[in-house]
């Protein structure tokens, strides 16, 4: 059955392309990205816990895997992941073999290579692929999905990639202000998270059409990063295990910040003051949970409301 910008299914589920058509590559591949077999899975890796949180993400609905034999097979594809470790020296993660063989300079040197403004940088011939220069975050990505590296080593990487990312991506300044804060570098967080909170206002994507406008809306995935942001950042929020800890790192000019969280099917309200951090737990909730900040462990009741920090 023919379908529509080239692509045909034989089964209601699967699909293919008929023929390549370069100008519908954008949307060809998010179509294969989000609902095509095994191509529309996407691993969780933000649950790291392979062991415990088994599970896919299909055209985003989220599959527990938990019948027959496939959680067996979802861990055995976890095991096989590769996890790269840095250099006890340098600290350094390098993004893919022979990265750090490539040309080092900068974004703005290789702009001045570019014979028309709006040239493609990528592959396979653009001005950049034979660089070190990045379209985004790459590395740093990584730092932003699994919570097991320490300020150390963030802070080395993101002052190595940082210089040589061009953000040709909305997504890029979102995952720097990320890193930048979990780093411990107050000043880059707070500049990158302004930049990727104002992208749809101050129009600072490639991909604009006349008048300014995005051409697909509003940058809807930017719009999500920025709160990862402010409660992964700012308020330092990650789980580990059955424990929800905190680190905040709340920015110079703001008093405070508030946020709801959402915790096996636990509402939680998270108001971050300069003075210490206030949890709030709904009286309706299924159970307690345990919150961490610094040395300060508390359980919280339903319906209790406990200061911490």
């Amino acid at each position: 059955m023919e379908l529509r910008n080239g692509l045909a299914t034989e089964t209601g589920w699967e699909f293919y392309e008929t023929a390549l058509d370069p100008g519908q590559i954008a949307t060809t591949g998010s179509s294969f990205m989000i609902g095509n077999g095994y191509m529309g899975y996407r691993g969780t890796l933000a649950e790291w816990d392979a062991d415990r949180l088994v599970g896919c993400i299909v055209a985003d609905t989220w599959d527990t895997a938990s019948e027959g034999n496939v959680v067996d097979v979802w861990r055995e594809h976890a095991d096989l992941m590769y996890l790269p470790k840095p250099d006890p020296e340098t600290k350094l993660i390098e993004q893919f073999d022979g990265y750090f063989a490539l040309e080092d300079v900068t974004p703005d040197v290789v702009r001045q290579r570019l014979i028309d403004p709006d040239e493609y940088w990528g592959w396979p011939n653009g001005v950049a692929v034979r660089t070190q220069v990045l379209k985004q975050a790459d590395v740093l990505q990584l730092f932003a999905l699994i919570d097991e590296f320490t300020p150390e080593v963030m802070r080395a990487n993101y002052s190595y990639y940082e210089p040589r990312t061009e953000h040709g991506s909305s997504l890029s300044p979102s995952a720097h202000a990320l890193i930048a804060s979990k780093a411990e570098l107050p000043e880059d967080a707070f500049r990158y998270f302004e930049e990727a909170s104002s992208i749809d206002l101050y129009n600072q994507s490639k991909k604009v059409m006349s008048g300014g406008s995005f051409l697909g809306g509003i940058h809807t995935a930017a719009c999500g990063a920025v709160w990862f942001m402010v409660a992964q950042g700012f308020a330092g929020f990650e789980v580990h295990g059955d424990v929800l800890r905190f680190r905040p790192a709340l920015p110079e000019r703001w008093e405070g910040v508030r946020f709801p969280l959402v915790f096996r099917s636990n509402h939680l309200r998270v108001d971050l003051r300069r003075d210490g951090l206030t949890i709030g737990s709904a009286p309706d909730n299924p159970g307690a949970v345990t919150v961490r900040v610094g040395d300060d462990e508390r359980r919280i009741e339903p319906g209790q409301s406990v200061a911490l920090g």
